[in-house]
């Protein structure tokens, strides 16, 4: 979503950015911050998402790098080779 659809989509439920800065004990300006994709901060992405009753990553795509599980490199190998177990 774009900052303006996260606003505007803020606002339709009834909220502003200065609520959900008080709801997180943070700044205005973080919030904003945050939709404006000028920083990045896990707990106020999942606060607007929840806000504006949407999945994280549908409100912040971006964010799928943070939320996608690491895997160690044998992990990596053991979903390859059963991935490809028809090949081998």
């Amino acid at each position: 979503m774009t900052p303006q659809e996260i606003s505007k989509a803020i606002n339709k439920k009834g909220f502003d950015q200065g609520a959900i800065a008080h709801a997180l004990n943070c700044s205005p300006s973080l919030i904003s911050k945050i939709i404006n994709r000028k920083a990045i901060s896990m707990r106020v992405a999942k606060a607007v998402a929840l806000t504006i009753e949407l999945p994280l990553l549908e409100v912040f795509p971006e964010y799928e790098r943070l939320v996608r599980p690491v895997l160690t490199r044998e992990k990596q190998q053991e979903l390859l080779k059963s991935k490809l177990i028809d090949l081998l």
